[in-house]
């Protein structure tokens, strides 16, 4: 029996995938290239690394220990590292990372340390291809998109985090990409899935995530004086950035909430305990304090610096 598609089957293939963004071409296929290159050439780097030794249980040894508790000892993400200062050992004592409970099952077909140094180097890779669809659509030219793409692989700082053990930072780039890429094309139900799986990588999270939501809010109100009036889709758009602000302050809530269910004698992560004992206090003393803050930014060790180091590699254009 002929399977052999007709014509004028694979024609109206070829248009339905044209129609819905999805065919592919030269530009397609040379990113698809770039983004198997760099999982292959970092996981291969990230695992000798592991095998010779230059790993740690900061903070490799943690994850592992936490994925394998959670699979093996329905534990949910124990460890042992940091007793001292998280007596309850869930790491959602330390950092509240839902997001790590996705990856369990991936572990448990193989629960070794190049599963996830893999993993972390894919996803880090696939945040190229929202990068890819968001400046195609914006700049309208996929050579220019591939370009960009490609210089996000190439990136050093993005290197630096791969190299450094295993991370949930690994997570944030595919996920804010992916659901700022939905937004803009008014996908709002992946942009929200998209945006939850970015608030799952760790508690701070709510910070970007309410910062793109206050973009969205003031494009509709950009949009709006410039038309004049408000049309539906302007409403939409801007009824879905207030939800999303509102969802990133939940979150935010519920995140510190939750971190100090698992662990009571939990502080506020990054040595904010300078500027207070709660987000709230950090708040008011950073903005009732600005020249205070100035001068803690320009001499604390590297804070000034290391957005500069961030910038360096891109010419300064940020």
């Amino acid at each position: 029996m002929d399977e052999t598609l007709p014509p004028a089957n694979l024609k109206n293939i070829s248009s339905l995938l044209k129609a819905k963004g999805l065919r592919l071409g030269l530009p397609e296929w040379l990113l698809a290239l770039c983004i198997a290159s760099y999982t292959i050439y970092a996981s291969h780097l990230t695992i000798m690394k592991h095998h010779s030794y230059n790993s740690s249980a900061w903070d490799l040894g943690i994850f592992l220990q936490a994925l394998w508790t959670t699979v093996h000892s329905h534990k949910l993400l124990y460890y042992t590292v940091e007793l001292h200062v998280n007596p309850g050992g869930s790491f959602l004592g330390t950092h509240f990372s839902p997001i790590l409970l996705l990856l369990a099952p991936l572990y448990a077909l193989s629960p070794r340390a190049e599963t996830l140094l893999t993993l972390q180097s894919l996803s880090i890779a696939l945040a190229a291809v929202p990068l890819y669809l968001i400046t195609r659509d914006k700049l309208g030219s996929k050579y220019v998109a591939l370009a960009v793409s490609a210089a996000y692989l190439l990136y050093l700082p993005i290197h630096e985090l791969n190299w450094f053990d295993f991370h949930f930072e690994a997570f944030i780039p595919v996920t804010l990409l992916s659901a700022y890429y939905f937004f803009e094309r008014a996908s709002y139900v992946k942009a929200y899935f998209s945006f939850l799986l970015a608030l799952s990588c760790c508690e701070f999270m709510p910070i970007p995530v309410s910062c793109f939501a206050l973009y969205f809010i003031l494009k509709a109100v950009i949009a709006r004086l410039r038309e004049g009036g408000w049309s539906v889709e302007v409403k939409r758009r801007l009824f879905h950035g207030e939800v999303l602000l509102l969802l990133s302050l939940a979150w935010f809530h519920l995140a510190l909430h939750l971190i100090h269910h698992f662990n009571p004698a939990a502080k506020v992560a990054g040595n904010w305990e300078y500027w207070g004992s709660n987000p709230a206090e950090i708040l008011v003393n950073l903005l009732s304090n600005p020249a205070r803050a100035l001068a803690f930014i320009l001499t604390k060790e590297k804070i000034f610096l290391y957005p500069c180091y961030l910038m360096a590699s891109l010419g300064f254009i940020p």
